[in-house]
């Protein structure tokens, strides 16, 4: 029979159903005798290999749903499987974020209010249409400030005044190999209110020939006070600059670099990907992506 994880060919002898392992992939894999029942499932919602996604990124049409309905009915699909489950917190009151952008916010006011006390718009702009085209270069400037600072103070005051609900979410990662379609499900449960909702979608998309996997490290620094970190993503050198990074898969710590490397390279394997060694983390930030 045929590997639902690497589609090599592999001899079962007469054994019946069960769990075995690839002697090509190394990973195990289940044999059921209704498993061409569950493959026509498969081509019903459309799940099927498609030969042309090795050159351009396609747009997921549902076919994220469709996957998470299947798995969400416990129906197990051959050449699908768990790329990561993690639980992480979220919601409620939290006093240092806050206070870091009240902080934050209150400096780049207090900015824009020393330069309109130290410079008036009188000195500054002069008469006539000269003076008009002065104004309006210097209230554009003044703009940003006013936006980005009044924007976190009134972020972070929300957060200790009125803090959401604590959550649980049980974040997992799934990968269908066949069709090389990835998606993200949050599971969500209120801690407060006793509820858990159902599974959410969060992200889907295909992967590409181009696609890899990458280390991205942010060196400790003591001037910008930062700890620095590693992150395992699935990169893509091609795209521009802000948009390389396709997913987050797992964070590490600096020190953690063997660690780093080695799931990256787990990860890689799973995915049918390349693992292309580490980058330093210019554009992208090394807080949790979900």
């Amino acid at each position: 029979m045929e590997c639902s994880l690497c589609s090599e060919k592999v001899d079962l002898g007469n054994n019946p159903e069960g769990t075995y392992e690839c002697p090509y992939c190394n990973e195990d894999f289940e044999y059921e005798v209704n498993r061409k029942l569950r493959e026509k499932l498969e081509t019903k919602l459309d799940i099927m290999p498609n030969p042309s996604l090795d050159i351009d990124r396609p747009i997921d049409e549902g076919e994220g749903e469709k996957l998470l309905m299947l798995l969400d009915d416990n129906k197990k699909i051959p050449g699908s499987g768990l790329l990561k489950e993690e639980i992480i917190d979220r919601g409620g009151r939290n006093w240092v974020d806050s206070i870091v952008h009240i902080l934050f916010g209150g400096a780049m006011l207090g900015l824009m209010l020393v330069f309109i006390v130290m410079f008036p718009f009188d000195s500054l702009v002069g008469e006539g249409i000269y003076g008009m085209f002065c104004s309006a270069g210097i209230l554009l400037f003044m703009i940003p400030f006013l936006l980005f600072g009044s924007g976190s103070v009134i972020g972070g005051l929300i957060n200790l005044i009125s803090p959401g609900n604590v959550e649980q979410v049980l974040v997992r990662i799934w990968i269908h190999r066949k069709k090389k379609l990835v998606i993200v499900v949050h599971d969500v449960y209120d801690v407060e209110s006793d509820v858990f909702y159902e599974p959410e979608l969060i992200s889907s998309f295909h992967l590409i020939r181009s696609d890899c996997v990458r280390v991205l490290t942010e060196r400790p620094s003591d001037n910008m006070g930062t700890k620095g970190g590693r992150k395992v993503c699935i990169w893509n050198q091609n795209e521009s600059k802000l948009k390389r990074l396709i997913l987050e898969l797992k964070l590490f710590e600096y020190d953690e670099k063997e660690e780093a490397e080695k799931a990256a390279r787990i990860y890689a394997k799973k995915l049918g990907i390349p693992y292309e060694g580490e980058g330093l983390s210019y554009w992208y930030s090394l807080v949790p992506q979900y």
